[in-house]
């Protein structure tokens, strides 16, 4: 399990996730030059890893950066233990998997990882409710007679139980998570924007304060900063707000 950092009053710390969303990788090579290593963590999405594939996850870690690999798995159970452990070779730090996938997919993808040396195994993250949907729109698609809590809270509780180390949230779910799973089972938050920053195509956004005094253990953000007229300037305001 992931020993939560903390600081000298033993308060756990909110560490901020880069997400390098370009499918170029040198536009991703200039956020990183820029931003590291003021920030340790960087997030891979699909359409970059298509572009750049295992490579530039390898030329991050010789760096020295903390690689979040965020394709968001969700398949079969044994196709996804397959993926999951070629993906834990790479030497990632960590990985997102499909809540949806249900519970034989999650515990089949957490016992791969049981052979991984210590201190080597990525976290496991699921993902329950994308941060740009709305109420209106799960109930599109699901059908679903639950509200968006009451779906989060009923995925989370699946993902613990099924030995994952976190759960993808927006900021609105962080205390709900952390009050039926636990301080110790991890929320890693996108959707955080400065009470100036646009919100884009986010529909559940929260300022980093706010996602800190919540107990948020990671705050993804990318476009606020990478897209601004100056990322580092843009990153350190980020900073303030969460120091």
């Amino acid at each position: 399990m992931y020993a939560n950092k903390k600081n000298k009053g033993g308060k756990t710390l909110t560490e901020i996730i880069i997400a390098l969303n370009t499918n170029k990788k040198d536009i991703a090579e200039k956020w990183v030059s820029a931003l590291f290593p003021l920030v340790r963590w960087f997030k891979i999405g699909y359409p970059l890893y298509i572009n750049a594939g295992n490579k530039f996850v390898k030329e991050l870690k010789e760096k020295g950066a903390k690689v979040f690999l965020d394709l968001k798995l969700f398949d079969i159970p044994s196709v996804v233990s397959l993926a999951i452990k070629e993906i834990s070779e790479l030497g990632v730090d960590m990985i997102t998997l499909h809540t949806l996938g249900g519970f034989e997919m999650l515990e089949s993808a957490c016992k791969t990882l049981w052979e991984v040396e210590e201190g080597k195994r990525p976290l496991l993250i699921g993902v329950t409710i994308l941060t740009s949907m709305s109420e209106a729109t799960l109930k599109d698609v699901s059908g679903a007679r639950k509200t968006m809590d009451e779906e989060i809270e009923r995925l989370a509780k699946l993902s613990k139980s099924a030995g994952l180390d976190g759960v993808v949230v927006s900021g609105e779910e962080i205390e709900i998570v952390k009050k039926i799973c636990g301080k110790e089972f991890l929320t890693v938050v996108p959707g955080i924007r400065l009470k100036e920053d646009l919100s884009f195509d986010q529909e559940r956004i929260i300022t980093p304060r706010e996602a800190k005094e919540k107990g948020a253990d990671f705050l993804v953000i990318g476009r606020p900063i990478t897209h601004s007229d100056n990322p580092f300037e843009k990153l350190k305001r980020y900073l303030e707000e969460i120091g």
